[in-house]
């Protein structure tokens, strides 16, 4: 399982990376296109808009199984061992409540969404599209945090405090 988990994460880094590629190679052009045609990419905020949200919400399961989020080292820097384990099992408790309490709030926003037919402004993008990928990117993150709480977390504590 955690093969498995560690190739979907390794996958969605590099779909998180090619959007974000993308996303610069389509504001670089639509620069160039207004400075030198003065003839903008028509659409190119609505694109740009959905491959930020690629770039957030398919790094961040990733983000959650390699525990490498932002933090500060305060308590682990004199903490025993037995301590840390502890901290690491709560955070990735609230971690996973909070994860799926953000999943349930944008349920029914994204389903309106749908039902409603929202688009964008430009090019007509339907809006639930956005809300289903941050559903997909969530649903997975709160995936991988559950696989933390199983996981054996000595190795990386005594990593850490090496």
């Amino acid at each position: 399982m955690s093969r498995l988990l560690s190739h979907a994460a390794a996958a969605l880094c590099y779909a998180s990376v090619a959007a974000l590629v993308l996303a610069m190679l389509l504001i670089c052009a639509d620069i160039i296109s207004r400075l030198a045609l003065n003839l903008p990419i028509f659409g190119s905020t609505d694109i740009v808009e959905l491959l930020f949200a690629v770039v957030l919400f398919c790094a961040l399961p990733a983000t959650f199984l390699a525990r490498r989020h932002i933090v500060v080292d305060i308590i682990d820097l004199v903490s025993p061992t037995w301590l840390l384990r502890l901290i690491m099992f709560v955070s990735s408790l609230l971690s996973v409540f909070l994860l799926v309490l953000m999943i349930w709030q944008l349920a029914d926003p994204v389903s309106y969404m749908y039902d409603t037919g929202e688009a964008t402004l430009n090019i007509e993008l339907p809006r639930w599209i956005f809300g289903a990928i941050a559903l997909a990117g969530l649903a997975l993150s709160a995936v991988m945090e559950a696989f933390r709480l199983t996981a054996k977390e000595t190795k990386a504590v005594d990593q850490d405090k090496a």
